[in-house]
């Protein structure tokens, strides 16, 4: 059997490195590099690299397109025994500036003519996406260079709105822009104002002109860098509510992510700004919510509005909003809608209470919350799988089972007991086995070995992975969940003497013992 190492270190770095221009063996060792990098120990790597950064300079398309190749394959590189990366951001550092002048150089394919007076532009996708691993892999060690990395991405912005073309390139070009958002406003949240100085100019080409297959991607970036934003929302970006606000904009499907993700965000950042165009918000809430196929995204829609428009402002829309959930539920439910609704419902009671969601629900038909517990929440409850739902309708259902009157006591009192048991057996459950997302493995296609990469894939609504809004956990306030189960058990106890005792003796023995055990540990007693 051939000794991988000992051949690469006698023939393959030697010919990367000789001055003969032979470019298909070059080619070549630039492909054995890739095929063999997880068996090449990193001494082996770093002595090739200076050679394969050269080569990035190879006016070859053939050999400067491997060589890009190689370098991102390498980035993506883990030393089998440990799991960690083979390179280490520091063994790149002295060669970092090498890397990027070499990366960023512009290749022309053409001279100018009458469409592009500067030549026509090379966009290797294999180029730019060694820009967008390389972003990825060096994060914070990036920062004295964003400037630059910028200046050249949108170099190359400019030229790709006049000139869409390939659309892998485009998807790599804009996470690669919200990379150095990502990293720079991490740094400094000031920095944002210097990138919408910029990209907002592209932004505003890319709307005038009707560049429709780069809406999606400008709209993530703009709600990336108002993410980073505190306090009034600047003047550039409320100009663009009416536009994102069109009904006609929907009709672009690969936009309605991108739009819902902007127009959340306009509420996380300044709720205050956007109540006198909250009618025309929930306007849209509506076609979405009865779409089959982007009901979730309505969801999403709602989500902030609920989270951040105060109670009294929303109160009169509540009923008409609850009205279409249960459209849907009659005339068109299926399993999507309910997993959404579900966790809504839960979501709706942390941050409103229980006695509200009950009002709101009995608005649209008197006595209609029982059908909506028996036949809707219980039984999506056993059905939850992702952990972080999991907590929330934890949350959500332990407030409902000891804040509402309604349930304790009141005319939904046969429900107290069977959510008690659901709770518990939700608890209970195993926690599934959720994959890590892998957000620097992230790739549009397979390996060379035609393996799907580990992680993420770009979904058909041109999502960037690398702009994606962050998570925030409405329950985070609330402490381990079953410990808050026991504590407000306690505190119901506290006010209701004996009834809660006098419920749970009637429990399934099994839940009876587990609601002992979570009292015992939280160190509180229900009598």
């Amino acid at each position: 059997m051939m000794d991988v190492v000992a051949f690469a270190k006698a023939h393959v770095i030697p010919h990367l490195g000789s001055q003969v221009e032979q470019n298909v063996l070059k080619a070549d060792c630039l492909k054995y590099i890739v095929t063999f990098r997880v068996q090449l120990p990193r001494a082996v790597l770093l002595e090739s690299f200076p050679a394969i950064i050269a080569l990035l300079d190879s006016p070859n398309t053939v050999v400067h397109t491997y060589a890009a190749h190689c370098i991102e394959r390498i980035f993506t590189t883990k030393d089998i025994s440990t799991g960690q990366f083979t390179l280490q951001p520091a063994d790149i550092q002295p060669i970092l500036e090498a890397l990027l002048a070499n990366l960023l150089k512009p290749r022309r394919l053409s001279g100018p003519d009458r469409e592009n007076p500067d030549g026509v532009l090379e966009e290797n996708e294999y180029t730019i996406k060694c820009i967008m691993r390389t972003l990825s892999y060096l994060q914070a060690h990036m920062l004295p260079y964003i400037n630059v990395v910028v200046t050249g991405l949108l170099n190359r912005l400019a030229f790709a709105v006049k000139n869409p073309g390939n659309p892998r390139y485009d998807h790599y070009l804009f996470e690669s822009l919200a990379l150095c958002i990502g990293i720079a406003c991490r740094a400094e949240p000031k920095a944002v104002e210097l990138f919408e100085t910029v990209i907002f100019q592209q932004i505003e080409v890319v709307l005038k002109e009707n560049v429709d297959a780069f809406f999606p991607y400008a709209f993530q970036l703009m709600a990336q860098m108002l993410e980073y934003r505190v306090g009034e929302i600047p003047v550039f970006y409320l100009q663009l509510l009416d536009h994102l606000l069109n009904p006609a904009l929907l009709e672009h499907e690969g936009c309605v992510p991108s739009v819902v993700r902007l127009l959340g965000t306009f509420f996380d950042v300044n709720p205050g700004q956007m109540t006198d165009r909250l009618i025309m918000v929930l306007g849209m809430f509506k076609r979405l919510i009865l779409t089959k196929k982007f009901d979730h995204e309505g969801f999403n829609l709602l989500r902030p509005v609920i989270d951040k428009v105060p109670l009294e402002r929303l109160r009169e829309y509540l009923p008409e909003i609850f009205r279409l959930f249960f459209q849907r539920l009659s005339t068109s439910k299926t399993p999507k809608f309910v997993k959404n609704l579900v966790p809504f419902l839960f979501f709706f009671i942390v941050r409103h209470g229980p006695q509200v969601l009950i009002g709101v629900v009995d608005q649209v038909q008197t006595g209609i919350f029982g059908m909506l517990m028996e036949k809707v929440v219980l039984e999506e409850m056993g059905k939850l799988t992702r952990m972080s739902t999991r907590r929330l309708c934890f949350v959500g259902g332990t407030l409902l089972l000891t804040e509402s009157p309604d349930l304790f006591g009141g005319r939904y009192d046969n429900w107290w007991a069977p959510l008690l048991e659901k709770l518990v057996k939700l608890n209970e459950l195993p926690p599934e086995k959720e994959v890590a997302e892998d957000l620097h493995s992230f790739d549009l296609t397979a390996d060379e070995n035609n393996v799907s990469m580990p992680g993420l894939v770009a979904t058909s609504q041109n999502q960037l992975i690398f702009a994606k809004k962050p998570e925030r956990d409405v329950t985070a306030d609330r402490g381990e969940p079953r410990q808050f189960l026991a504590q407000q058990l306690a505190k119901l106890s506290a006010n209701q003497p004996g009834q809660v005792a006098q419920k749970c003796a009637n429990l399934n023995p099994d839940v009876r013992n587990c609601v002992m055990l979570y009292c015992q540990a939280a160190g509180v007693n229900v009598v």
